[in-house]
């Protein structure tokens, strides 16, 4: 793993720019090493699903430093739906080969993000962990350098496209000024007005600040009661008596 070519990898899914913290090399050429891990995870896998196929395997390295990976699954939309109809559940293998080895995921999550469902499993060397294709997840980021080992369990004749991956964050806005994304425009638009990071957040507050409220008393033009507050004049009037007071009148 150490020796191996690696490439950035995506950090934010759909991003722009990949992670300069996070690398990925492919394994084409197994060594004894990692035929014989192959095995191991193929006497383990057949207890699950005996029809998986262990598929695409990589080697992941993560440098000190970078941001945790956006929640993702690890498999496009149309290819867990396309296994799905055919009755069959795809899967993921991490392996963790140095200390530290981690990931996050949404207990129970295969569809929509439940923040109260996450968790870290801290994952032993020489370890793995096997989950759903379509559970929810995130790369965690490390403060030295790590390796681990990644494969699909696929199945024979399903197409698909490894290292695509199916983003679960529903559509979102993002302020330009501190990064934080929001499901609703209304609800963006005024975090950007007001945002701490906004150069002219403090300009807008005082913009929109309300003119000073009239000082009572507040008297009623029918019975002439007076009333300390707008409120409770508002109360007086909507109660109906002054519409009483003229019809007697």
């Amino acid at each position: 793993a150490m020796e191996s070519k690696y490439n950035p990898i995506f950090n934010k899914v759909g991003g722009d720019c990949d992670d300069a913290c996070r690398e990925m090399a492919r394994v084409y050429r197994a060594s004894g090493a990692v035929r014989d891990l192959k095995i191991a995870v193929k006497a383990i896998t057949d207890c699950l699903e005996p029809r998986w196929i262990i598929s695409a395997v990589s080697f992941l390295r993560s440098h000190p430093g970078g941001d945790e990976q956006e929640s993702h699954q690890d498999y496009p939309d149309k290819v867990l739906e396309a296994a799905r109809k055919q009755g069959r559940v795809l899967g993921s293998m991490l392996c963790a080969l140095d200390e530290g080895a981690r990931v996050l995921v949404y207990d129970g999550c295969t569809d929509v993000k439940d923040e109260s469902k996450a968790r870290v499993i801290e994952i032993p060397v020489g370890f793995c962990v096997i989950f759903r294709g379509d559970l929810i997840h995130n790369g965690m980021a490390y403060d030295r350098v790590n390796h681990r080992m990644h494969c699909y369990l696929t199945f024979r004749g399903l197409k698909w496209e490894p290292d695509v991956v199916s983003n679960v964050l529903p559509p979102h806005f993002e302020c330009q000024y501190c990064g934080i994304k929001l499901e609703e425009s209304n609800a963006m638009r005024y975090h950007r007005r007001y945002c701490l990071s906004n150069p002219k957040a403090a300009e807008n507050k005082l913009k929109r600040r309300a003119p000073p409220k009239r000082k009572g008393p507040y008297i009623c033009n029918v019975c002439e009661k007076p009333y300390d507050n707008d409120s409770s004049y508002r109360t007086h009037v909507a109660r109906g008596h002054a519409k009483k007071q003229l019809t007697e009148q």
